[in-house]
């Protein structure tokens, strides 16, 4: 846990002690008399005042009843009193993509108080009030309960995170400048050989060409993957996105991964249930997703078995599921599949693949609001499942 995380868990824990020995109506006079005579009185309002992350709490009825001067500064306005109507007026609250504008039961504190416990997410803020365009948050909520268990309120620490956004974004940009250099370097490679009259080279000498196409094919179809995900991260704005079919995404997959699935002697069937909702997103990003969990699947697949990929929605969100009949795998490399440690650390037997494929899928789901997750059994087979938001009708 880092210092500022632990700070928070501490001023929330702090807060929590305080108000679990105190009443609505004890609370109520506070705010009006401005009475900090009590000594524990004295040390939470130094506590709200000195610390750097925004702290507000609020009733039971979802008011502002109490708010620190950093929670003020970081919202550009007095927010004390203010009513949930009146916040959701003034202040735009975004998802962590930062352009589908979050319903107000996803927000963090009525997530907290409706579970009854602490709930956290990044989110994006816009208001008249706060410098254009906006203001990158972390938002860790949690309820507050009396001595007999009833909910009292809420309180919510943010973290501001704009600056560490923007660095964030300037290092990426840096990272897609130089990936973009090396992908034409491997494109002009890949030209080089193409243009080779083969005929000239005796066998050994065309073993070793051979081998660098494929490396060079490799990396030109990694610096391609990165560029994709840098492209989904910069322009995963509103202006950017478009309405999908994502029946129509898949069916182009499906296309283009036949040859594959004749070679390894599998079949490929897809199944859809009726009307589905459209998508939002980037076109080139959820392809080249699809596409990668469909040739994952065949390499995975026995000969002469069938890869299916179901699309389905319920709940707001749009499914795909890709299923395999190969090998499948245990709950422990289930429960690392998508961990950048993997990434770093895997070693296969002949296909030296890195995981890097299935890794890069996950962030740029994540990336449109996403989200994969993978169901798996040694030696019957593995579902990868997609969740994509779905447009309203």
């Amino acid at each position: 846990m880092d210092k500022n995380h632990a700070d928070v868990e501490w001023v929330i824990t702090e807060m929590t002690n305080f108000l679990n020995t105190h009443n609505q109506r004890y609370l109520d006079h506070l705010k009006e008399s401005g009475d900090l005579g009590d000594m524990r009185s004295r040390v939470l309002a130094k506590i709200l005042d000195c610390a750097a992350d925004g702290i507000i709490v609020l009733d039971d009825k979802l008011t502002i009843v109490l708010a620190n001067l950093s929670a003020a500064k970081m919202a550009g306005w007095q927010l004390e009193d203010m009513t949930r109507d009146e916040l959701r007026r003034n202040y735009k609250f975004y998802s962590d993509e930062g352009y589908t504008e979050l319903p107000y039961h996803e927000e963090a504190i009525v997530v907290a108080i409706r579970e009854k416990r602490p709930h956290e997410m990044i989110g994006y803020v816009v208001s008249q009030h706060l410098p254009p365009p906006g203001r990158w948050v972390r938002a860790h909520a949690a309820p507050l309960f009396d001595e007999d268990g009833n909910i009292l309120g809420g309180v919510t620490v943010f973290n501001d995170l704009t600056e560490r956004m923007k660095l964030q974004r300037q290092r990426d940009s840096l990272a897609a400048l130089i990936t973009h250099d090396i992908k034409n370097h491997f494109a002009a490679e890949q030209m080089f050989f193409e243009l080779l009259n083969l005929d000239d080279f005796n066998s050994d000498t065309l073993e070793i060409l051979d081998s660098l196409r494929q490396t060079s094919s490799k990396y030109l179809q990694l610096a391609d993957s990165l560029l994709e995900m840098f492209r989904s991260n910069f322009f995963a704005g509103q202006e950017f996105g478009q309405d999908l079919d994502i029946l129509d995404l898949t069916n182009k997959a499906i296309e283009l991964s036949h040859l594959d699935a004749v070679n390894h002697e599998v079949s490929l069937e897809i199944r859809a249930t009726n009307d589905l909702p459209r998508v939002r997103g980037l076109p080139s990003v959820i392809s080249h997703v699809l596409h990668n969990l469909i040739l994952n699947a065949i390499e995975a697949s026995t000969a002469h078995s069938r890869v299916t990929v179901d699309l389905s929605s319920d709940n707001g969100s749009v499914y795909i599921k890709v299923t395999d009949k190969g090998s499948g795998m245990g709950c422990e490399e289930v429960a690392r599949l998508f961990s950048p440690l993997r990434v770093a650390t895997q070693q296969h037997g002949s296909d030296n693949s890195s995981g890097f494929g299935l890794y890069l899928s996950y962030m740029l789901v994540e990336g449109q609001g996403g989200n994969i997750t993978c169901d798996s059994q040694k030696g019957v087979g593995t579902t990868l499942t997609v969740r994509l938001p779905a447009l309203a009708p």
